[in-house]
């Protein structure tokens, strides 16, 4: 009887210590970068957002619903962090959109650092779109590796 009623109770008690995979990024306190493009004809915007422990989201419309695209290697985030503090974007100020316009937007400890620019102000800012360019890969990258995805909603 003590073995039924512990095999009873055992899956219920492993489903409590399960850290929950999916924090969306309204709710998450870490560091996160924003990046993505938008303008022209429709004025579409395409967002992203990395989160420091590694979630990819895709925002899907205005009302802040996101979808989960995939969990980054804790190495290769680090390496993405590193490199926006290491190229010092967080000094940068640059606020120039065009008719066609990308961004990357880092926030930490409830703060907004946004740099936006267009196809017009590309001249001397080759670092960051390189790095703009390698957040775009890995988001691409990740589509194709894998097709986990999770809706989730505000």
């Amino acid at each position: 009887m003590f073995r039924l009623i512990l095999l009873l109770l055992l899956p219920l008690l492993l489903s409590q210590c399960k850290t929950k995979d999916y924090l969306t990024p309204h709710e998450y306190e870490g560091r996160i970068i924003n990046f993505g493009s938008g303008g022209g004809f429709t004025g579409k915007s395409t967002q992203y957002t990395l989160m420091e422990n590694g979630q990819i989201f895709k925002d899907v419309n205005k009302e802040g619903n996101v979808v989960g695209i995939r969990k980054l290697k804790k190495a290769e985030v680090q390496q993405i962090f590193d490199n926006y503090d290491k190229l010092n974007f967080s000094n940068l100020r640059l606020n120039e959109p065009g008719n066609m316009y990308h961004f990357i937007t880092m926030r930490s400890q409830g703060k907004d650092h946004k740099i936006m620019w267009g196809n017009s102000a590309t001249e001397g800012y080759k670092e960051l779109q390189l790095f703009h360019s390698i957040l775009l890969n890995t988001v691409n990258k990740s589509r194709t590796d894998q097709s986990q995805k999770v809706k989730i909603t505000k």
